[in-house]
């Protein structure tokens, strides 16, 4: 290896050094000159992450005319392209030993900035769904051809967004598309699919090659065998490759469903159905007349200005006709019930006596005559209060209903949920019904938010909490915003950081004012920062009241906060990325009056790209990709799927990019795992953890800020073992999550992004609530 004479490190015998030979190349040397015979492993880091294991045994020019034993103490390696456009630092060290080898390498971050994102692209999600996008659509709606073995197939539109860039400098939001193809092309063929726009040009990463299967893997496999061993093999394939169906065929997937599972349900009782309100009642007659079980009803026609009914009519229906049956089901009037739903309903009360409210999925007529699907979640507290969900129909025992409704007045929908449900305590006597229960008409208003936020604050009060609730304007559901009164608590903001001066400047700058106003301290972690301007604006900070703790070693995102955790002595903890920056003074308050409820652990935030791409939105959790954010097609201001958005909602999981939680809860499930994930999945592993303890996870997205996702430490790509290893060990701890997520409904498509396709085949539909989690025993250093 031939090089110019670099500038050199020594520390006694030992002589090294690393430089930049051209492009993406680097290279360097370390030699002890007492021991000339010795050859040393050098560990290569990219901001801090190891990269690379190189023996220094490369013949080195400059050290050979030096008469420096034989010369052979070199080594060298390329940096491809994602991590040249990602990174800030190369350096290295002596493996084992985190000696320097020679001076950190600052990469050209201005000359990266100018890199453009590549101009497009297609994804095969596996099955017949596919996505991509194109700088070539210069706004949403663009319309392209999709070509199938030189066939015609269909014309999409560009929908939605991708994000490219971790820079305020080259972020982009570009055009994006994602499809189904028909399903007669899931025949198990090998197929070849190209894109063309309207110039018949094609874009660049075609033709694609794909095979998809139907149910004709499941048939195949049977026809050839029909044992259980084979057909549990081919369950399993759909598991790890799962199929999907657009939104947009709701109706035929439904019919589908319904062909294939037919629920195991007790012999019928009659059940007592209360259709409140005035307008479409005989469409929720009508719908009765088509169920298959035995129903009593009453009609309660309700004020036209708050949609109230009389309770003392009520009451006299269930104490008198209705007096023998063990169910009531409450109805908005318009609903159209399906066909099983109020036996599905029944059926959960017979089987299990502690439930006190059961609802199910709803499905709304669009003006042209198609359903779409409103998939629910298990019980979610949270988004009970700010959307009132479950109200427009739900199933409670008659007895409860008697015993939990005031004795007169007037009340409506949302009042007798708040009255069956006491609080969040209740989520494991309340259970979700995955699959279809009603059919909402078109442009139907499903109540008003003033009488939302009426009930709210209602239920609030009851409970001593206090809280400010603000009705909003209706997208698909009322909706209100929520403020709990904050506690006293002491907060500290912990900020990890290596170098990357720009980064932590902007990200302190922009939150100084919300932590101001929430009266938090500031942070900063250092892990080893080198850098002169990073020193001297480490030493800066103290004259801004911003402590700073120094953690040397290697980068370990876990073991980093959990440092300064263990250090800290405030009540509130906020783990904050140093490549995240704050929109407004409001947005650590809004997180803490969250935490305000003691059953909530972690509260999470939403997070964009600077160019308006939702980043983060809550994490949905899978077995396939083991956990994936929520909306990440969507920008913001987008009210997401059933208005997710706009209102806050519990999720699985959310990102220590932005999260607020206790410090007692926090050591009490000994913080963030340093060892099984240092770097990804410890926010998972810490959210799953805190559920396990019966805490809830919330995501608000009235807390909003915009995150250079992984800006601080680089691409993804980077760290490919690290993240490899952490998947296949959030498996074995939590598989039985990862498989079935509470807060996505089973309906619901694991490939793509989240919320925007149907599952193929449906998960599990059996009735489920929110609680019930427990990690795997896993012993150490398995």
């Amino acid at each position: 290896m031939t090089i110019p004479r670099p500038p050199t490190e020594q520390d006694g015998s030992l002589r090294s050094a690393l430089y930049h030979v051209d492009k993406g190349r680097y290279a360097g040397y370390v030699v002890d000159l007492n021991d000339p015979s010795h050859r040393y492993v050098v560990d290569i880091l990219i901001d801090g992450l190891p990269l690379h294991v190189l023996r220094a045994n490369e013949f080195v020019t400059a050290l050979a005319q030096s008469a420096v034993g034989d010369g052979c103490y070199g080594f060298s390696l390329n940096l491809d392209r994602d991590v040249l456009n990602s990174a800030a630092t190369i350096e290295a060290r002596i493996a084992n030993t985190g000696q320097l080898v020679g001076l950190p390498i600052a990469l050209a971050v201005p000359d990266r900035a100018k890199i453009p994102p590549p101009e497009e692209g297609i994804e095969w999600h596996g099955s017949l769904q596919f996505s991509g996008w194109s700088t070539a659509l210069t706004e949403p709606g663009a319309r392209l051809r999709v070509i199938v073995d030189n066939v015609d197939v269909l014309d999409i539109v560009a929908s939605g967004w991708k994000a490219f860039g971790r820079s305020l400098e080259n972020a982009s939001a570009i055009p994006s598309f994602n499809f189904h193809l028909p399903e007669g092309f899931a025949d198990g063929k090998l197929r070849s699919l190209r894109i063309e726009d309207k110039s018949g040009r094609q874009l660049a990463g075609c033709p694609v090659q794909f095979v998809a299967y139907g149910d004709q893997l499941e048939d195949a496999i049977g026809g050839l065998t029909a044992s259980e061993k084979d057909l549990f093999r081919a369950r399993t394939i759909r598991l790890h490759f799962p199929q999907s169906w657009p939104l947009s065929r709701y109706d035929d997937w439904l019919s589908r469903v319904r062909a294939r599972q037919q629920p195991d349900l007790r012999p019928a009782r009659e059940i007592a159905v209360i259709v409140a309100g005035n307008d479409g009642i005989e469409e929720t007659l009508t719908s009765l007349e088509r169920s298959e079980g035995k129903w009593i009803v009453a009609s309660l026609p309700t004020d036209p200005d708050d949609d109230r009914f009389d309770v003392a009519a009520l009451r006299e229906f269930l104490s008198g006709e209705a007096g023998h049956c063990a169910t009531v089901i409450f109805c908005r009037a318009g609903i159209a019930f399906a066909p099983d739903a109020p036996d599905r309903i029944d059926d959960l009360f017979d089987r299990v006596p502690d439930a006190r409210v059961a609802y199910g999925d709803l499905s709304v007529r669009s003006a042209d005559g198609p359903c779409w699907p409103i998939a629910f979640p298990a019980f979610d507290y949270e988004r009970l209060l700010e959307q009132g969900y479950l109200c427009h129909l739900f199933g409670s025992p008659r007895e409860t209903v008697l015993a939990r409704l005031p004795e007169d007045g007037a009340a409506d929908l949302f009042q007798v949920v708040f009255s069956l449900i006491s609080g969040p305590e209740a989520g494991s006597t309340i259970f979700h019904l995955p699959g279809e229960c009603g059919i909402l008409p078109p442009g139907e208003a499903l109540g008003s938010s003033l009488a939302l936020a009426e009930a709210v604050e209602r239920h609030l009060a009851a409970r001593g909490i206090p809280a400010a609730v603000r009705p909003r304007e209706i997208a698909m559901f009322p909706t209100v915003r929520v403020r709990r009164a904050v506690s006293g608590w002491s907060t500290e903001i912990l900020i990890p950081t290596r170098n990357r001066t720009e980064l932590l400047q902007d990200c302190i700058d922009s939150i100084e004012a919300g932590a101001a106003k929430a009266r938090a301290r500031i942070t900063v972690i250092d892990n080893d920062s080198d850098h002169p301007d990073a020193k001297a604006y480490l030493d800066a900070l103290k004259a801004r009241n911003i402590r700073v703790l120094r953690v040397p070693g290697e980068f370990n995102f876990s073991k980093l906060n959990n440092t300064a955790v263990a250090y800290s002595d405030a009540d509130v903890v906020c783990l904050l990325n140093n490549d995240v920056k704050a929109l407004d003074d409001d947005w650590l308050e809004e997180m803490l009056s969250r935490l305000a409820e003691p059953d909530v652990g972690a509260v999470g935030a939403l997070l964009c790209t600077p160019r308006g791409v939702v980043q983060h939105a809550g994490v949905v959790l899978s077995p396939v990709l083991a956990a994936d954010h929520a909306f990440t097609d969507r920008l913001y201001g987008d009210p997401g799927y059933t208005d997710l958005l706009k209102v806050a909602h519990q999720c699985s999981a959310v990102t220590a990019a932005c999260l607020v939680t206790r410090r007692d809860d926090y050591l009490t499930v000994d913080g963030l795992d340093e060892i099984r994930f240092p770097i990804d999945f410890n926010d998972v592993d810490y959210c799953l953890k805190l559920r396990s303890r019966g805490k809830r996870v919330v995501m608000s997205p009235h807390a909003r800020l915009i995150h250079l996702e992984s800006a601080s430490r680089g691409n993804m790509t980077m760290t490919s073992k690290i993240l490899r290893r952490a998947i296949s060990a959030l498996r074995g701890k939590w598989l039985g999550a990862l498989a079935s997520d509470p807060f996505y409904s089973p309906i619901l498509a694991l490939d793509g992004v989240p919320y925007s396709a149907l599952a193929w085949p449906p998960r599990d539909l059996s009735p489920r609530t929110s609680d019930g989690l427990a990690p795997a025993s896993i012993p150490p250093g398995m």
